[in-house]
């Protein structure tokens, strides 16, 4: 009497270890193949989000060389204005790199800008196409809106591996008109 249920042939067990093999080799290459996307998709999120903070940061440092004109002369001239465009298109990565506290820095900074060019827009001053022309500016206002800059292009800095600026963001001085 044989007892034993799974009293296989050679041939029998050939088979099974086979589709065993399959199946476990199957198993295998589908969770390496799941790891190595894993890590190559981080890896490629990670220098998106490298590369998103340095244009961002760019972006923010153009706009602050404007603000730091309007502080110096107290003015807002028509022609002032670099929106931070490339926002929106780092922001999702960026949103998952930055700390709360960076990310809410930058996004801040960056609605205050985008919010002083769009109300420059519509100043009285501004309304007519052919006047180029400027209006007075708050300096105090204007080095607050600066400070928060700065704070938002270091936030970024540090993700994209970029310099830290001080309280402001230094640029170079123009060179002046009488040294031609």
């Amino acid at each position: 009497m044989n007892y034993l249920p799974l009293a296989l042939s050679s041939t029998e067990w050939a088979l099974v270890g086979a589709v065993a093999g399959a199946v476990i080799g199957g198993l295998v290459t589908a969770i390496a193949t799941g790891v190595v996307d894993a890590l190559f998709a981080k890896r490629r999120d990670d220098e998106t989000a490298r590369i998103g903070a340095k244009v961002v940061a760019g972006q923010i440092g153009l706009a602050d060389s404007q603000l730091r004109e309007a502080e110096r002369e107290g003015l807002w001239w028509r022609f002032y204005g670099v929106p931070i465009s490339s926002w929106p298109d780092y922001q999702g990565v960026l949103v998952a790199r930055l700390s709360g506290k960076d990310l809410e820095t930058v996004a801040q900074a960056i609605a205050v800008m985008e919010l002083l060019w769009q109300s420059m827009r519509f100043v009285p001053e501004f309304l007519e196409d052919s006047k180029l022309g400027s209006v007075a500016l708050d300096r105090q206002k204007t080095r607050a809106i600066r400070l928060e800059a700065a704070k938002a292009y270091n936030a970024l800095a540090r993700l994209g591996g970029l310099s830290q600026e001080g309280e402001v963001i230094s640029h170079p001085d123009p060179p002046s008109t009488g040294d031609r």
